[in-house]
């Protein structure tokens, strides 16, 4: 193991080691900011979106932009009613909507503790394609 205290030349493992410590908090830094953002875009959306309303302006030009609102919708089925849903939708001609599909980490999850266990059936392991990810730790040490 290396220590810093045992060497008098900077050690370029330590010095990345430091750049990624500086890079990781930098990244944290701007999703917070992100966040704060975010949520403040929200807020400036909602209040003008009202006052468009109250005054019946339906849009307005400002420093070459136009300003309007507009809206998205978005529909989910209630998870009481999804198989129910799904096969309406498929025997209704609407079956090409219905994709049958298992979120990535889930698959990783159940394969990590079939081999774990011994368990993992060779016919599906046959069908997937597994990669390992290395990456660097970082917990801050004791003094």
């Amino acid at each position: 193991m290396i220590n810093e205290e045992q060497t008098t030349l900077p050690n370029p493992m330590l010095l990345l080691a430091d750049e990624l410590v500086e890079v990781r908090a930098e990244l944290e830094q701007l999703e917070e900011q992100t966040k704060n953002l975010n949520e403040r875009k929200g807020l400036l959306e909602q209040q003008l979106l009202e006052m468009m309303v109250n005054e019946e302006v339906e849009k307005f030009t400002r420093n070459g932009r136009t300003f309007y609102p507009t809206c998205r919708t978005f529909a989910s089925i209630k998870g009481e009613y999804k198989d129910e849903a799904l096969a309406w939708l498929k025997e209704n001609g609407f079956g090409d909507l219905v994709k049958e599909q298992i979120h990535p980490q889930s698959l990783s999850s159940w394969y990590k503790e079939q081999t774990e266990t011994g368990e993992l059936p060779e016919d599906i392991a046959a069908m997937l394609s597994i990669f390992d990810k290395t990456s660097i730790g970082i917990r801050k040490g004791r003094k």
